[in-house]
């Protein structure tokens, strides 16, 4: 898929306390993700929340925020994180990428030696008219500490493209190409 960037929703972001909970905090049996959840505990973050989970700590931080749609309005998600996230939107789980919970892998940005994956979706689908709450769980592996970035882009959509009639080569090159 492909995105054109544009010009970001300003957003007010929450944060929770930094724990070591895979699941993240509920209230009276309301989950982290629900629209419901009272966050009466979370700052107000700006980001990117560089190492908002410090140095080598296997742990997790939850991010919320709430935005307007209007009917039929398109909004894609940008995202980046150190290492693994979840996003729900309205409750729902929309993706998860990057790391499981406490293990290595980034979104959409470099760490350690590679490139992560991902980073956009299509919240359209999953849109309501009026509040939207859109919740993510980052989850540190325990290494080089963590980082979470997210725009949201309305009035754009996700092109899908289909690299299946790109013509495939038998050779490579590169460090490890064996005189090929």
């Amino acid at each position: 898929a492909v995105a054109v960037p544009g010009k970001a929703l300003s957003l007010e972001w929450m944060a929770s306390p930094v724990m070591e909970n895979c699941e993240g905090p509920s209230v009276e049996g309301i989950a982290w993700h629900d629209p419901a959840f009272p966050a009466l505990d979370w700052a107000p973050i700006k980001l990117p929340d560089a190492n908002g989970i410090p140095g080598d700590k296997a742990a997790d931080r939850f991010y919320r925020t709430v935005f307007a749609a209007r009917r039929g309005q398109a909004v894609v998600l940008e995202w980046r994180s150190d290492d693994g996230s979840w996003v729900y939107l309205n409750g729902k789980l929309l993706i998860h990428q990057g790391g499981d919970c406490h293990q290595s892998g980034c979104v959409n940005g470099r760490c350690g030696n590679g490139v992560g994956v991902g980073g956009y979706v299509d919240l359209t689908p999953d849109l309501v008219e009026g509040p939207n709450v859109l919740a993510i769980h980052v989850s540190n592996g325990g290494c080089c500490g963590s980082f979470f970035d997210a725009k949201l882009l309305p009035d754009l959509q996700i092109v899908p493209v289909d690299w299946r009639g790109s013509e495939v080569s038998e050779y490579c090159e590169g460090p490890n190409d064996n005189g090929r």
